[in-house]
């Protein structure tokens, strides 16, 4: 070091030249990529602002200097490139940079304890001038000061630009910003995702009807509870069959379909397992082409059934009280109806399926089958079947 001077950004100028003239000469080789050459050179900038530091004591300018290196290497070895938070600060304050780098420059030699109070005097002036002609630029700066404690909110007053006009504001009511209104979202009736997930919300009419039609396979029905939806569950289709779905909302019952077309004779392959929610009175509509039903009707909250197979059994547990009428039908296929304990069912069977009941309990009497004794809670059942045996049991 001599002087004021120092002899480190001499010797970093010449060294970054004779390298920079060897590689151009080709003498290097493959030696030092280009792209090296291209990332490091705002080094260069990081040894002025050292030399500015360590040999003039510029301390302001020496910084902003260093700053800039640093920001302009930050783009090429920081996560993000340009969008590191960096780079994307410098650019919002390179103005203010220039300012200090400036100030810096006129009062060199000064104390650093002259030139900082000097700069702060001359930062507080401009955000004042900032805030007195236009907040919008304040709201850009990249700091963010609280003018309160520097002038009096009185003379804060004035008129500020705004869409359709002006409207008069102060820094103790600032307008607010309009907030965009959430565009309300369509909510699908009926929701299938592809894994067969199948959920159904709950409508705004107090009833809805149910509609299934299914070509092949397992039906299992059941009640949800108060669960949020109407339907929830899974169907599982054979690779054959396609499900279509429709829901109309607009009358007073909510009407819901789903229907699979396809191979008939892939029984064991589809499965159609779903809840119905008891928080809404339901019209339960089952339709099978072959295939095997089982309906758990307990505890649901229904307005009226209808199930029906063509080829296949099926098994129905009847709720413990309902003012539905209960309708099953068989063409090719076993019937079983399973009774709570404590309830009695009003059975009409035609056909000309054999039938079994418990004797002890039932009376049979012109395809009626009626309770022996008085049953608090009566079901009305009525029974098709054409191929096959209708069973009456009695459950717990």
């Amino acid at each position: 070091m001599r002087g004021k001077y120092s002899i480190v950004l001499p010797i970093a100028a010449i060294l970054s030249g004779v390298v920079l003239e060897l590689n151009s000469l080709g003498l290097l080789g493959n030696s030092l990529p280009k792209d090296i050459l291209l990332n490091v050179w705002p080094a260069i900038l990081i040894f002025v602002g050292l030399d500015l530091l360590f040999s003039q004591r510029r301390l302001i300018g020496s910084l902003v200097v260093l700053f800039t290196g640093a920001a302009v290497l930050s783009t090429q070895f920081m996560p993000g490139g340009t969008n590191n938070p960096i780079w994307q600060f410098f650019l919002k304050a390179w103005p203010i940079l220039l300012i200090l780098f400036g100030i810096d420059w006129i009062f060199a030699g000064r104390s650093i304890i002259n030139t900082a109070v000097i700069i702060a005097l001359v930062i507080i002036i401009i955000y004042v001038l900032f805030a007195a002609l236009d907040v919008p630029v304040m709201q850009k700066l990249p700091f963010n000061i609280d003018l309160k404690s520097i002038i009096p909110t009185s003379t804060f007053s004035g008129v500020l630009p705004g869409q359709g006009g002006s409207q008069p504001w102060n820094n103790n009511q600032m307008p607010a910003a309009p907030v965009s209104q959430p565009v309300p979202e369509t909510v699908q009736p009926i929701v299938i995702t592809p894994d067969g997930q199948v959920s159904i919300a709950i409508p705004a009419q107090q009833e809805a009807a149910l509609n299934l039609n299914a070509a092949s396979g397992k039906i299992s029905l059941k009640n949800g509870g108060n669960t949020p939806q109407f339907v929830s569950g899974t169907i599982k289709l054979d690779g054959t069959e396609t499900l279509t779905q429709n829901a109309d909302l607009n009358g007073p019952t909510a009407q819901y379909s789903l229907h699979s077309s396809g191979n008939a004779a892939a029984s064991d392959r589809s499965n159609w397992d779903l809840a119905l929610s008891s928080s809404r009175t339901a019209a339960l509509n089952a339709v099978l082409n072959s295939g095997y039903i089982k309906a758990d009707l307990r505890s649901m909250n229904l307005s009226a059934v209808n199930i029906e197979n063509k080829y296949g059994p099926i098994d129905v547990m009847v709720p413990r009280s309902t003012a539905a009428t209960i309708r099953i039908n068989a063409s090719n296929g076993d019937i079983r109806v399973y009774i709570p304990g404590g309830t009695g069912i009003n059975c009409s069977i035609s056909g000309t399926g054999s039938v079994d009941f418990p004797q002890y309990s039932y009376n049979w009497s012109g395809n009626v089958l009626s309770p022996r004794r008085q049953m608090q809670n009566i079901i009305n059942v009525e029974i098709m079947s054409n191929n096959g045996r209708v069973q009456i049991i009695e459950s717990e």
